[in-house]
């Protein structure tokens, strides 16, 4: 009776694959694998389990707000990574008559991804407490809610492998802004030329202000007032 010989072992994340001649009986296979106990439980977790965070906000890698849309960011939790692994993550917008998607790749080589995602806002502007500060809140027009689905990619051997997770969604959160609306001191002619003084509240202001200029011909009979802004 022949002896079958090794010819071949393949590892995958789940299984280990043993290639052998076919010289004896296959009914009677046997193999015997010896183990050493080895603490390696976070290198196996990372097949199958990876590590990594995606969600939606709205102020920027600076700090400022982003008062116009969203944004969505995936990133890595763990430093460890497999080579050539990625995350393929299905991004879509769900509003009330239609919907806009984007796919976008997180590499093992980067840390994060993010994208933009613009959107219309309706705004409740109200005054606050007559300082000539004004605040708006700002909220989604019609899209209410960002979902994505993720898939985990990998190559082992040669050999591809993949792991899709549940579809997640969050809520778009409206936001608030507040500016201050200048008090005007005094206007005057000078060489044809129109210089409106206001009144600075803070510091904090800009130094990029608008004046919107409403002038009406009282001679013509047209209702239309022409209005015009300045910085």
């Amino acid at each position: 009776m022949g002896i079958d010989r090794i010819i071949n072992i393949e590892t995958a994340p789940t299984q280990l694959i043993i290639y052998t001649t076919k010289e004896g009986p296959s009914d009677q296979l046997t193999i015997k694998i010896e183990t050493n106990p080895r603490n390696d439980q976070n290198s196996t977790n990372e097949f199958v389990d990876p590590k990594f965070e995606i969600y939606v906000h709205r102020n920027d890698e600076s700090g400022s707000k982003n008062t116009e849309g969203v944004f969505v960011t995936a990133k890595w939790l763990s430093e460890k990574r497999i080579e050539g692994s990625s995350l393929l993550i299905h991004v879509f917008v769900k509003c009330e008559h239609t919907s806009a998607d984007e796919i976008v790749v997180l590499k093992d080589s980067a840390t994060g991804i993010t994208i933009e995602i613009a959107m219309d806002h309706r705004l409740e502007i109200e005054d606050l407490d007559g300082n000539h500060q004004i605040k708006a809140n700002i909220m989604p027009l019609k899209c209410r809610e960002i979902c994505w689905d993720v898939t985990y990619l990998m190559n082992v051997l040669g050999r591809n492998f993949s792991r899709s997770f549940n579809q997640t969604c969050d809520q778009i959160k409206g936001t608030t802004a507040t500016t201050f609306v200048r008090q005007l001191q005094s206007y005057e002619m000078i060489d044809h030329q129109l210089f409106v003084n206001t009144k600075v509240h803070s510091e904090s202001e800009s130094d990029e202000e608008k004046v919107k200029l409403i002038a009406k011909n009282l001679i013509s009979t047209s209702s239309e007032p022409l209005i015009q802004e300045y910085r």
